[in-house]
């Protein structure tokens, strides 16, 4: 068997649709300035259909070779499946006061793979029709939940450390914050040093410098913020 002769026309498309569905998904996170966008999804649906491809090609090339051996045309399928959860973990971030950021994000790229795998094993329509589902499907749930629940889809969580001085309250940098649209849901005040931590929404066009500079006018020298 020459290596042209080993060459199919239908792999490359393979990995062609791979890529287009890996654009799509890496596009839904570029639009929400999330960490993983276009270039890794489109990464990972390809390696990942490439690899499927090699997987089951040699069983079909190499699996005559002996009577005694036996191929599996999944086994490295499985160890795709396997290693791109080190990716995943990767992105998945534990912050203060138990926020966790990156689940979604994470969750694409075992998506991603799982539709480069799919693509390779030959199932397109299947395929198609995922990428299509999770994106509108994304969509909408995002633009439901700003309907009824904007504070999370419409804003940054930010943890303030807010060091106070003598002449402000607590509840007059509260009241002060929540005059700017800021959704506040955890305060904790400590009276020595005057200490004041706070959970809260901080809206995408209230961007942290301008947080910080208006906590600034608001007459705080040390502010600490995690984004």
């Amino acid at each position: 068997m020459t290596w042209v002769s080993a060459f199919h026309l239908d792999e490359l498309l393979k990995l062609l649709i791979a890529a287009v569905f890996g654009i799509i998904l890496g596009f839904e996170r570029e639009i929400k300035n999330k960490p993983v966008g276009i270039r890794t999804s489109l990464v990972i649906t390809l390696i990942s259909c490439l690899l499927t491809i090699v997987s089951i090609r040699a069983v079909l090339i190499y699996g005559d070779i002996h009577e005694n051996v036996v191929m599996d045309p999944m086994r490295l399928v499985a160890q795709i499946v396997a290693g791109i959860g080190f990716i995943g973990a990767g992105v998945i971030l534990r912050r203060p006061h138990d926020i966790v950021s990156g689940l979604t994000t994470a969750a694409i790229i075992w998506g991603a793979s799982g539709i480069g795998i799919a693509v390779g094993a030959g199932f397109i329509w299947e395929s198609a029709f995922l990428v299509l589902f999770l994106f509108v499907s994304l969509e909408v749930i995002t633009r439901v939940m700003k309907r009824f629940y904007n504070s999370r889809f419409e804003a940054n969580v930010v943890v303030a450390h807010l060091l106070l001085p003598e002449n402000l309250s607590g509840e007059e940098v509260v009241a002060a914050l929540r005059k700017k649209g800021i959704l506040i849901t955890n305060i904790r005040l400590q009276n020595n040093p005057r200490q004041l931590t706070l959970r809260m929404y901080s809206p995408h066009q209230f961007t942290i410098f301008m947080l910080f500079s208006y906590l600034e006018k608001l007459g705080i020298k040390k502010i600490d913020l995690d984004e």
